[in-house]
């Protein structure tokens, strides 16, 4: 009975993480062709200006986030999570076909870049409840004692999107010469994105819903669930503060690393997908390992500790990368701000969903995710762009994930603070 059980939840876990892999890696791509998008879309008098462009449109797909976040995650709350899953992938797919599609610049004038953005706001519009509803998901059909580890399998998949992007580029490189890259090969992975859409809409198909959904008899109405968010603002603000270090860490060291790689160390285009690559496979690795720790000493310890750590490392790695470029000297640094990444990510999207209340567990999950995103870590790339011109110092970045690390910290010590207070005090009274 309790192989059966395994098995049954294995096979649950890898049906909702491979959709989620999916629908990622149709998101996430964009950031990986940044350069290339560029110079389709967004030509301009320089690198920078091009690149700042394209990512201010790679941004703008998160500003559609905590919007997708209210009113499908509303929907998921109301419905069902297996429904509000299909209906996410439906709206991705629309998103990745148009920049997939859509002609260049030079074809289409203003036409093209205003296409691009459109795609970008649907998938950011998806992708503003895809994180919540699998972790929410994943979270209520876990089994005792081991949230935590279910939880981290949503992150987990990501890094398995991350690295087949990373692999498909390496591929390109590796079969086509530049030109034909520059002009149409950086298309042939979002092409490859839609194509696998139809196999994900059978995966999802084939979930079942959860037990914890079906026992409410009740579900809260659209305007109910507005009133539900009014009323605990203040917890969805700590939520947000929470995944800021999370997301800002994430989209540095994956999304970002690609373009950081190229554009500012002057690495080649290979190296610097190989690098991404060891990231995501190092994120795959931390995560559900940090995550079990976390249901055995709980959320806080790892929360608190990590992101102190990530304030005090970031800068010096950064620097010592800069300071003289090279592939090991890169892989070193991003290896180590993936373990910074894992770690504290593995405890915090569980945590999470066990401090949002459970009738609006989706929406608040998605709506904190997805305002941390949109102002934090959906401009990362951006910003870093933009630090680096502006200062001239190629390690400029580091300062976005201190900041962001801080607000990780500040908002462990406000929601935890009568968990810290009684380990203390134990602590003393034990000494």
């Amino acid at each position: 009975m309790q192989h059966t059980r395994q098995q049954s939840s294995l096979s649950m876990v890898l049906r909702v993480t491979s959709g989620n892999f999916l629908e990622m890696f149709d998101f996430f791509l964009y950031g990986f062709y940044a350069s290339y998008i560029a110079k389709t879309f967004f030509p301009a008098g320089n690198l920078y200006a091009s690149l700042i462009l394209a990512f201010a449109t790679f941004g703008a797909g998160f500003l559609a986030r905590p919007v997708g976040a209210i009113i499908l995650g509303s929907y998921i709350d109301r419905i069902g999570r297996r429904k509000g899953l299909i209906l996410t992938l439906s709206i991705m797919a629309c998103g990745t076909a148009l920049i997939a599609f859509v002609p260049g610049y030079a074809t289409i004038g203003l036409l093209a870049p205003a296409l691009v953005l459109i795609g970008r706001l649907l998938q950011g519009f998806s992708a503003g409840v895809e994180l919540g509803g699998v972790s929410v998901y994943l979270a209520e059909m876990a089994t005792p004692g081991r949230k935590g580890f279910f939880v981290s399998w949503q992150s987990a998949s990501q890094q398995v999107a991350i690295m087949f992007a990373a692999v498909l580029g390496y591929g390109l490189h590796k079969l086509l010469p530049a030109q034909q890259i520059d002009q149409w090969g950086w298309r042939i992975p979002f092409f490859i994105g839609c194509l696998i859409i139809p196999f994900l809409f059978m995966i999802r198909r084939s979930l079942q819903e959860t037990d914890a959904f079906l026992a409410h008899k009740q579900h809260p109405s659209f305007a109910q669930i507005l009133r539900s968010i009014a009323d605990n603002w203040r917890l969805i603000a700590a939520g947000m503060l929470l995944v800021v270090m999370t997301t800002v860490s994430f989209y540095l060291i994956t999304v970002y690393t690609p373009t950081f790689g190229k554009s500012v160390l002057k690495l080649s285009e290979n190296e610097s997908l190989l690098v991404t690559f060891f990231v995501g496979l190092s994120n795959f690795i931390w995560l559900p390992i940090m995550a079990s720790l976390s249901d055995r000493i709980g959320r806080w310890p790892l929360m608190l500790g990590f992101s102190a750590l990530t304030m005090l490392s970031a800068y010096p790695a950064l620097s010592w990368l800069v300071a003289s470029p090279s592939f090991a000297r890169m892989l070193s640094v991003e290896l180590w701000l993936s373990f910074l990444y894992a770690s504290y990510n593995g405890a915090t999207v569980v945590a999470l969903t066990e401090i949002m209340p459970a009738h609006v567990r989706t929406v608040g999950f998605s709506l904190a995710y997805s305002l941390a995103t949109a102002i934090f870590g959906g401009f990362t790339p951006l910003i870093s762009t933009a630090l680096i011109d502006a200062s001239g110092d190629k390690a400029a970045p580091a300062y976005w994930m201190m900041l962001a690390a801080a607000c990780g910290l500040l908002a462990t010590l406000a929601l935890y603070r009568q968990e810290i207070r009684h380990y203390w005090h134990s602590r003393s009274q034990t000494a």
